[in-house]
């Protein structure tokens, strides 16, 4: 196998991504196979556990030219239980953060223990030592300390180059962040705070609008933002939540969403699956080309059966624009997709 072509053997090794022991072994096997193999268990680090977080930052402590480059991306860890104490793995983790300098996607969904930092010092005028595509932000905890929030806002100064932020926060210390922070932004995943702080100044083109209690309070407010027309993209969490957008863009004579050209639609409660009205909802999309219609993955929330075809043919009569419809089902799950009104089947992986 080490006489293949390295884009063939590249390609063949990457079948074994999610099999970490066969990885390991093939790290003892050719120099070839083994080179492979170490980068693709250093490219990303995702595991909620902690105590996997300190084995892996461990060795990266110990060989950092050669490991901590090929990290790509990377998710601290929600649990510390059997790690050392939570001492011991944020030192790890402040320690191996600068040395992973191709780092491209950071993410931070939990604060574990209470450390007094959650970045590596970064004194002013000096650049951080990556670039991120993508950085990830979730604080669901009302209690924690807001100083961790401030340090992550202070950490996005420093990433000029962010194309995806993912931001939710019961708080709005994210209204704080200068206007000319992150001018590159594309794609925007987050709660109503974080749409107010963001939209306005950047040129967000994809926009996963999160629920939340205070959407119900703001959307009027939301889709009079400007910035909204340059999206081409919207995800949106319920039919309900649809339905509420629908009549407050009925009445709105700026028409911030005249320019959607996708959106993904989660079909969520029991009232969703059995009176939705998808045309006339969705007519506030005249450019509308593409529609994805999801249900919650593992159904726990999930009562009805629901099924779109009924209002398949009407979609694509009433919008002019539409090319396709996908339709994923759970639980099953079950694939669907319509182009030009012709219904593909199409087995699910």
């Amino acid at each position: 196998m080490t006489l293949l072509p390295p884009e063939l053997l590249r390609l063949i090794m990457e079948y074994l991504t999610s099999n970490r022991r066969a990885l390991y072994a093939l790290t003892l096997a050719s120099k070839a196979l083994g080179s492979e193999a170490t980068r693709l268990l250093y490219s990303s680090m995702t595991a909620s556990d902690g105590k996997l977080h300190v084995r892996f930052l461990s060795t990266i402590h110990r060989f950092p030219a050669e490991l901590a480059p090929l990290v790509r991306v990377y998710h601290l860890p929600t649990r510390h239980s059997n790690t050392g104490g939570q001492k011991d793995i944020w030192n790890l983790i402040l320690t191996c953060l600068p040395l992973m300098v191709n780092l491209k996607e950071l993410a931070f969904h939990k604060i574990i223990g209470s450390p007094s930092k959650i970045f590596p010092p970064l004194g002013d005028g000096f650049q951080a030592p990556f670039q991120l595509d993508k950085f990830s932000w979730n604080e669901s905890n009302r209690s924690s300390n807001e100083t961790y929030e401030a340090q992550a806002l202070s950490f996005l100064e420093t990433q000029p180059e962010l194309t995806q932020l993912h931001w939710t926060s019961h708080r709005n210390l994210i209204l704080t962040l200068p206007v000319n922070v992150c001018s590159k932004l594309k794609r925007l995943e987050g709660s109503t705070n974080a749409i107010r702080a963001i939209i306005p100044s950047r040129s967000i083109t994809e926009l996963h609008w999160l629920n939340s209690g205070y959407f119900y309070r703001a959307q009027d407010e939301v889709l009079t933002l400007n910035g909204l027309r340059a999206l081409r993209a919207i995800s949106i969490r319920s039919y309900t939540h649809l339905r509420l957008m629908s009549a407050s863009l009925g009445i709105n004579s700026l028409h911030p969403l005249s320019n959607v050209e996708a959106v993904e639609l989660c079909i969520v409660y029991g009232t969703d699956c059995s009176h939705t009205d998808l045309p006339e909802k969705l007519s506030s999309f005249p450019q509308l080309k593409k529609l994805v219609i999801t249900t919650p993955n593992g159904g726990a929330r999930y009562r009805d059966k629901y099924d779109p075809t009924s209002q398949i043919s009407q979609l694509f009569a009433q919008l002019s624009h539409l090319k396709s419809v996908d339709f994923l089902l759970y639980p099953g799950p079950v694939y669907r997709r319509w182009v030009d009104g012709v219904y593909f089947q199409i087995p699910c992986q």
